[in-house]
């Protein structure tokens, strides 16, 4: 029996994987300015070209910033956009797919994601805060439905441009991270003061929030990125004319951030600097960041940032300067160079390739920095990178928020289970909802010792528990139904 019970375990961690895998491969597609895109699928990364509808242009022929693509779980491209306009797969401008309100020049200010347990529907995720077409200030989201137009895609007539939050001085940057219950996303941008918060499950939105963090800034509007470490656990914002960067810890249970740390490249040089674009190496230890003709790495050693080696860019032209930076799939960062303003039909050696960091986690030289070793065959690109979230990155295994899965890793929440508790973390209430109408023989709730901290004999199929008196911590809650079956369920109590 024992041989047997390993063996059934182990084919419940093998579909928890399954489970879980749905959204690898999702980065493999970069799409990028002037009819170009990089293609990771294969072992040596290789380009791809647009047809002769240029669309991969993105149409309005002057891309700058603003860039997002996604792929499906076997890494094909799905769709993309420059903060204006939206394409499909086939690089046609998809229906309903114009007049996005984020605005190709927004730093990495747009990035998607595929909507919790709702296959085919995507969020596309994008901050206006220059309150384009007369509208307000804030974050907002059109919602990609891949079912529509013969199975290209299309943006839902009713889900175009909607307020996901109101946020006034908001910064052109905003990055995702994965929930530490491996399913939800969080959403998170700079502002004048402290970072917005919003909180996306199969509901859509489900919370929203601001933390009085970092530095407290009157200058409002600012550009710059917003990186996110591999793991979710740090995050980084470049404040450009400001010439700070700020680094922070995230918790992927919560959202909350913490021990905040910056760099202040104004008072660390005699000449004014700003600073543009970041990212952080693959192990989180090293932070990247750009500014006109220098590319630093700084070293992440508790509260102190420190920098460790720097990059000057050989060019004497003012206009050639580093842009942005983004973590690849290989652990490879990959930089943008820009040749001349915008709008600019310039080309030259600089944005004609992209340079790259071959060995990030490495400290000093040894990082490998090889200024235009990535050729975009005859094609060029400006300041921006795809605004790619970590897609990958799976649950925080037995933290508070593991509340989808038990502790043999067997799915405790699904479509067909006809037991519902929420919300889940819970500070005052509980309910817990029976889906089939019948009413429950008994419901216990135990702390994760084992101990029965709340039992109760249930006459309806809905019960709400209050729990204030409950301590923090990890509960589980079981219910036995009146044909003798058993349903557990575990919930974070704040």
């Amino acid at each position: 029996m024992r041989c047997f019970k390993n063996i059934f375990i182990l084919l419940l961690c093998s579909v928890t994987t399954f489970c879980f895998a749905q959204n690898h491969n999702r980065e493999r597609m970069w799409v990028l300015p002037d009819s170009v895109g990089i293609n990771f699928n294969t072992v040596t990364p290789t380009i791809f070209f647009s047809n002769e509808s240029g669309c991969l242009s993105f149409g309005d022929g002057n891309p700058l910033e603003a860039d997002a693509s996604i792929s499906d779980t076997n890494g094909n491209l799905l769709f993309y956009s420059n903060g204006w306009k939206v394409y499909d797969r086939n690089n046609n401008l998809m229906p309903n797919g114009d007049s996005i309100w984020c605005g190709i020049s927004t730093s990495n200010g747009i990035l998607t994601l595929p909507w919790p347990s709702r296959d085919s529907l995507y969020f596309l995720f994008y901050v206006n805060p220059y309150g384009l077409n007369n509208s307000a200030i804030g974050v907002y989201y059109s919602v990609v439905n891949m079912n529509l137009n013969g199975g290209n895609g299309a943006i839902e007539n009713n889900m175009k441009n909607v307020k996901a939050y109101g946020v006034d001085s908001l910064y052109e940057q905003i990055a995702a991270i994965k929930h530490g219950n491996g399913r939800d996303w969080w959403l998170i941008g700079k502002r004048a003061s402290g970072y917005f918060k919003i909180l996306v499950n199969p509901e859509g939105i489900y919370d929203t929030s601001i933390q009085q963090i970092g530095l407290g800034l009157s200058e409002g509007i600012t550009v710059g990125e917003i990186s996110v470490s591999k793991k979710g656990d740090k995050i980084a914002s470049c404040l450009n004319a400001l010439g700070i960067l700020e680094v922070l810890n995230f918790d992927r249970c919560n959202g909350h951030l913490s021990n905040f740390i910056f760099h202040d490249f104004l008072a660390s040089f005699s000449n004014p600097i700003s600073i543009y674009g970041c990212c952080f190496s693959p192990d989180g230890n090293n932070l990247y960041c750009t500014s006109s003709d220098t590319l630093f790495q700084l070293r992440i050693n508790g509260a102190n940032l420190n920098i460790t080696y720097k990059v000057i860019c050989p060019s004497n032209i003012f206009s050639d300067i580093f842009a942005q930076l983004e973590l690849a799939p290989n652990n490879i960062i990959y930089l943008t160079m820009c040749h001349g303003s915008a709008p600019s039909n310039n080309y030259s050696i600089y944005n004609m390739n992209l340079s790259t960091i071959n060995s990030p986690d490495s400290i000093g030289a040894s990082c490998d920095v090889q200024l235009n070793s990535f050729n975009l065959g005859g094609k060029k690109t400006w300041l921006g990178l795809p605004n790619m979230p970590n897609y990958d990155l799976g649950r925080l295994v037995d933290s508070p928020c593991d509340t989808l899965y038990n502790s043999v890793n067997e799915k405790i929440t699904n479509e067909k289970s006809i037991v519902r508790i929420y919300p889940n973390p819970a500070t005052n209430e509980l309910t817990i909802e029976i889906l089939n109408g019948i009413a429950p023989k008994k419901i216990e709730i135990s702390n994760s010792l084992g101990v029965t901290v709340m039992q109760l004999h249930q006459t309806k199929p809905t019960a709400q528990l209050n729990i204030r008196q409950l301590a923090a911590g990890v509960y589980f809650v079981k219910v036995k139904m009146q044909d003798g079956s058993v349903t557990v369920r575990k919930f974070m109590k704040l």
